[in-house]
């Protein structure tokens, strides 16, 4: 629950900023955002911050989901998913909680903008206008960035254990914990195609440039992939 501010050029920890976390968390952390001059970043409290770089003080903390069911493991509330900065938007979400669309107008006074219930420890993927995640179960949906509304949803690979999303050359892209690539339409959710890339298990995220698309799976191979004609070439 800790997150530090450390020095480039000595590696002197310049602060700590601490969180107690709850009994049960998923032992997984977000990513921190640097923007708009302040640090973003959400916890395994279900809550995200806003922290002053300098010295690591909470200018603003809001609760993003609270979960709703009984059981000890369906109360879990963690915020693996790294904050999204789209002026005016922050957007973050966290498992068994909610997707939430904080409104910026003021750095240090978010308002909450919209909220749907929601559950994932996956980030988040946007383009201009949507917003593409996955959910724990591994049901795919788009979102509206303005108001949050459901564009489309894609529940053919429920209990696959799809990753993160990301967006490349036009597709949506997921891989899964069985080495499968799958690629969506962005558009509709049309799930366009799929190969089995590697005979492990992809958990970290993908990566590209204009040209490639690599992925690391967790045995240790990186692949690199191209798109030819509607397809790909390994």
């Amino acid at each position: 629950g800790q997150l530090w501010g450390i020095e480039l050029a000595s590696g002197i920890i310049q602060w700590t900023t601490i969180t107690h976390n709850p009994p049960l968390t998923t032992r997984a952390v977000s990513t921190p955002l640097l923007a708009s001059g302040v640090v973003i970043s959400s916890f395994d409290t279900g809550k995200v911050a806003i922290i002053n770089p300098i010295n690591g003080a909470r200018m603003w903390e809001a609760q993003i989901g609270v979960a709703k069911a009984r059981g000890e493991i369906q109360q879990i509330n963690d915020s693996d998913t790294s904050p999204v900065l789209v002026p005016p938007y922050l957007y973050a979400a966290n498992l068994h909680g909610s997707l939430h669309a904080f409104r910026i107008t003021n750095i240090q006074r978010p308002m909450s903008a919209w909220s749907k219930e929601f559950s994932t420890h996956h980030n988040l993927a946007l383009d201009d206008t949507r917003i593409y995640t996955v959910d724990d179960q591994s049901r795919i949906f788009a979102f509206s960035q303005e108001d949050g509304a459901e564009l489309w949803s894609n529940t053919q690979l429920i209990n696959h254990g799809l990753g993160e999303p990301f967006l490349w050359q036009g597709y949506l892209l997921y891989a899964n914990a069985r080495g499968y690539l799958f690629v969506f339409n962005p558009d509709n959710g049309e799930l366009l195609g799929s190969d089995r890339v590697s005979r492990f298990a992809y958990s970290s995220a993908l990566l590209a440039d204009n040209e490639r698309l690599y992925l690391l799976d967790n045995g240790g191979y990186l692949n690199a992939l191209t798109i030819t004609n509607n397809q790909h070439d390994e």
